[in-house]
């Protein structure tokens, strides 16, 4: 049995959620027993089917479809021929004994755990002249044949342990298959219990690492060769879980949406399918005295090594992500370093790409199940997967990626680029676009490269626009969705506004869009206080504005990712200049260390690198926000610290914009602000100092680095 039947979300009810749903909740208050849940299957407007345990101890099974309410029993599935027997215990006993090679005094038997037309596991307490012992008899609708042989394939891999409990017997006629029960926790248990030692738990899940390297090392039988779970396969599944998602939360549905868009485009090819366990973690390992032993064998087949390790990480991540905290990275990895220890080769890239698959998975999983204990944990495991994914694209980047100096020709080729973007630059549709002037205005080896053109033979010209070339094709549609959202969000009495969007090529990885006039707010010295008041006014009730807005971004903040980053950031510094090293990593170590118990909120849309630098401004008038790569949805705090601590390094322009933009953005929502708003401000200042040494190490980039170094420090407790 697993659980309770759920209650109905916050602020809703059974039948307003799905009609469905409420129909099967009578049953169940008038015979579930306390805890008798085995499984739920919600699809939306189609069927919901829940297996549970009765008042008198049969297990049943209620289905509603739009046509109809159905109660069946456990013994009524077709689909487990064997069932019946099994749970009887008279007849059970029979089929037993000759197993055994002993007379039972006893048989009793429950059902574990049942899954109605895949499979049903029942415990079996006998007792003979010896005493008293368990064992399990796990029935298979496919068939128990490829199970048994998996479990053979396991059980020889290692002549000092078995890696799986000991197999009592094979019933073909049944479908079922006999196992020994084995004693001890699962690691899961032991990974997620308070009191184990920190040094413990990093020990056990370096083991969990070594255990699947030796199950990867297994020669699979034949119906192993002929069982294949490739990537596509994986997607196929994931979307399966999208229509509950859409009904549940739209707006989490969305960003679910666009993290399984992302993960198809980057699914990767072919690779090297091993023996794979099909469902590993840490709730299938038992931890005993004679080392570990792996349970569950219904998924086994080939696959490649990532998909069974990643799948293990992004469960070690779920048992901190349902708690409220962040991944923790230390545990993930460890399973990570003991696979390799022990001879498990992985791909990085991969590896990301799995893991994310897994949590996605395990998001998706929480609505079909109505689990609706978990449901505001759900963004985080999508979070958590888009950095994955993010973390993919810049790893590719920086292997060699194609968006290099020697690409500029091709973009600053005026004729060439009015072929190629002729759609994006002709929005009326008369396809006589043509680019008259080019300018190249950053270039970003191996990332991005920023174009100026002036395009001629459009309604209006001549008209500038702005060409943003990405080395990973999917930020550009990534950065036109944002443009697309902000420009949504244009108020006509808020003088301050985004970027127009004008099309993107996702082909050739490049956003186009209207260029803008105006000068960057950190050149408001010469303006009167009065004029720099109303503009920081503006940008305030702009940010307002956005702050508001609950939903449409595709990718999510990771607190946990930036914190990482921070690490990163300071091991560059500390390069750079011996000075810089000591601050750098203890404010690192901080961020590391508040980021566990930071308020996670994630339900605003964010620009996430919003400076004056990004702010233009017009007649004296914010007009244009620019930059919106990085857009996201997160925490408002993060905007307003990271605007306010790029702003103290202009001190005689931030003087004046200071107090008109907080009375005009007004208090930071949510919980905890004041920590929230220390934790950024002190991870802003680690990033400006970062931007501003660059490699170089002059006394004066120094000195003020460490300053900035120290307030950040200051931030923070310690």
């Amino acid at each position: 049995m697993t659980t309770n039947w759920p209650a109905a979300p916050s602020g809703t009810n059974w039948p307003d959620l799905d009609r469905l749903v409420g129909l099967v909740q009578p049953v169940l208050e008038s015979e579930c027993r306390p805890r008798g849940v085995h499984q739920v299957r919600w699809d939306p407007l189609q069927r919901t089917r829940v297996a549970y345990e009765g008042g008198n101890g049969s297990v049943a099974v209620v289905e509603a479809t739009p046509d109809t309410v159905v109660r069946s029993l456990l013994t009524d599935d077709v689909a487990l021929p064997g069932v019946e027997e099994v749970l009887d215990p008279q007849r059970l006993a029979r089929r037993l004994e000759p197993l055994l090679g002993r007379q039972l005094r006893d048989c009793v038997t429950a059902t574990v755990s049942y899954r109605p037309g895949s499979r049903c596991v029942v415990r079996c307490d006998v007792t003979d002249e010896s005493g008293r012992r368990s064992i399990f008899i796990k029935l298979l609708s496919g068939g128990a044949q490829a199970y048994a042989e998996s479990h053979h394939t396991l059980a020889a891999t290692d002549a000092g342990h078995s890696l799986v409990p000991s197999l009592l017997g094979h019933w073909p006629d049944l479908a079922a298959v006999v196992t020994a029960a084995e004693r001890g926790p699962t690691a899961s248990a032991l990974l997620g219990d308070p009191s184990t030692p920190a040094e413990d738990r990093v020990r056990l899940a370096t083991s969990i690492g070594g255990l699947l390297a030796r199950i990867h090392r297994a020669t699979p039988g034949p119906h192993a060769v002929g069982t294949v779970h490739t990537a596509t396969d994986e997607l196929a599944d994931l979307a399966r879980y999208l229509p509950a998602a859409r009904h549940a939360d739209a707006t989490v549905a969305l960003s679910l949406g666009w993290a399984l868009d992302h993960l198809g485009s980057a699914a990767p090819d072919g690779g090297r399918p091993v023996f794979s366990h099909g469902s590993f973690r840490p709730g299938q390992v038992i931890v005993n005295d004679g080392g570990m032993t792996v349970l569950d064998l219904d998924g086994a087949g080939l696959s490649d090594p990532e998909r069974d390790l990643g799948n293990a990480m992004a469960y070690l991540d779920w048992q901190h992500l349902r708690r409220g905290g962040a991944a923790e990275p230390i545990l993930s990895g460890a399973v990570q370093r003991g696979y390799a220890a022990a001879g498990g080769d992985a791909d990085h890239d991969r590896l990301d790409w799995w893991h994310a698959a897994a949590l996605l998975k395990i998001g998706g999983r929480r609505y079909r199940s109505l689990d609706t204990a978990h449901w505001a944990a759900v963004p985080s495991l999508i979070g958590a997967a888009s950095a994955l994914l993010e973390r993919r694209g810049t790893r590719r980047v920086e292997s060699g990626g194609y968006l290099r100096r020697d690409r500029l020709p091709d973009l600053t080729d005026a004729a060439r680029m009015s072929s190629l973007l002729q759609d994006q630059l002709s929005g009326d549709g008369r396809g006589t676009a043509r680019i008259t002037a080019v300018q190249t205005l950053r270039v970003a080896a191996g990332r991005r490269v920023v174009m100026r053109y002036t395009v001629a033979g459009t309604s209006e010209e001549p008209v500038e626009i702005i060409a943003k070339a990405f080395v990973e094709p999917e930020r550009a549609g990534i950065t036109h969705e944002n443009l697309v959202l902000f420009d949504a969000l244009r108020d006509p009495a808020v003088p301050c506004g985004t970027q127009v969007p004008m099309g993107v090529n996702q082909g050739l990885g490049i956003v186009v869009y209207r260029s803008a006039g105006g000068q960057p707010m950190t050149e408001l010295t010469g303006t009167s206080a009065a004029q720099a008041g109303e503009a920081a006014r503006h940008l305030g009730t702009w940010l307002r504005t956005v702050h508001a807005t609950a939903s449409g971004a595709r990718r999510r903040l990771d607190v946990a990712h930036e914190a990482a980053n921070a690490a990163l950031w300071a091991d560059q510094l500390g390069r750079v200049d011996d000075r810089l090293r000591v601050p750098a990593r203890e404010l690192a170590r901080r961020l590391t260390a508040c980021s566990a118990d930071l308020p996670q909120v994630i339900d605003s849309l964010i620009h996430k690198d919003l400076h004056l630098a990004h702010v233009l401004v017009q007649d004296g008038s914010p007009s244009t926000v620019i930059d919106l790569d990085e857009a996201r949805m997160g925490d408002p705090a993060f905007d307003v610290a990271h605007l306010c601590a790029y702003a103290d390094e202009v001190p005689e322009v931030a003087v004046q914009l200071a107090m008109p933009f907080l009375e005009a953005y007004g208090p930071v929502a949510g919980p905890d602000a004041g920590s929230r708003l220390a934790f950024f401000r002190a991870y802003t200042l680690l990033k400006i100092t970062r931007q501003a040494v660059r490699g170089r190490a002059g006394e004066d980039v120094v000195h003020a680095g460490v300053a900035r170094l120290d307030r950040g420090v200051a931030c923070l407790p310690g």
